[in-house]
């Protein structure tokens, strides 16, 4: 199994290198890892990394002057609609680190869908972009994915394999007065999630995309 370049967030090489392995023993167990870490971590932060183009992409219009997008950073903007008519890009601002665009005129919703109840249960999605986003990532020459992302995936393929057949978990504690004590709390694994807790930390202060639901009444 090759590392998945479309995903991973490191390469074997600095894995390796972390873990002072010169030989190809473990090649096949640190590949494995790098992949599942890297998909993991964009599945928890709900985003794709890799740079790439996202073609006609639907989104609901909001009545506002913003609209987020699911991926980014944003690194180009190539054509927008809403309800099927083109704007001008140069209308368009963009918050490249944040996913963000603002347009002047509002990124205007279309209406509801009702159903038999002739209740309003669902916004059409009438707005349409087509965009590059996301970062080159460390096996490409100019790669710019953040250094403490890709760290934050070394460590947790460093804790995985020194944990390997055993229960990674705190390295130790002690209770006094119900306040636990830990001697090394950056090797403490979050159960809901299974990340140490550098790791969710920095995932979900600086690269996770929040999704709000709002329930339309």
């Amino acid at each position: 199994m090759p590392v998945d370049t479309n995903i991973a967030l490191t390469t074997l090489e600095l894995v390796k290198s972390e873990l002072n392995i010169s030989d190809t023993s473990q090649d096949s167990y640190l590949t494995r890892q790098i992949n599942v870490v890297s998909e993991k971590i964009a599945n928890y932060c709900n985003r794709n990394f890799r740079k790439q183009t996202y073609n006609d992409e639907k989104y609901t219009g909001n009545d506002l002057l913003e609209l987020n997008l699911d991926n980014y950073p944003i690194t180009s903007v190539t054509e927008i609609k809403i309800s099927d008519n083109e704007i001008e890009l140069t209308d368009i601002e963009i918050e490249s680190e944040s996913g963000i665009l603002y347009y002047e005129k509002l990124f205007k919703s279309s209406g509801y869908v009702c159903g038999i109840s002739r209740h309003k249960d669902q916004r059409i999605k009438n707005v349409t972009i087509t965009y590059e986003a996301g970062y080159q990532l460390p096996d490409q020459v100019d790669r710019d994915l953040p250094y403490d992302l890709e760290d934050a995936c070394i460590n947790e393929i460093v804790n995985a394999y020194e944990h390997k057949g055993t229960a990674s978990n705190l390295e130790s504690w002690t209770l006094d007065k119900a306040t636990k004590k830990f001697t090394a709390l950056e090797k403490v694994v979050d159960t809901e999630t299974g990340f140490l807790l550098s790791t969710k930390s920095l995932l979900d202060s600086k690269y996770r995309r929040w999704i709000i639901w709002v329930l339309e009444i």
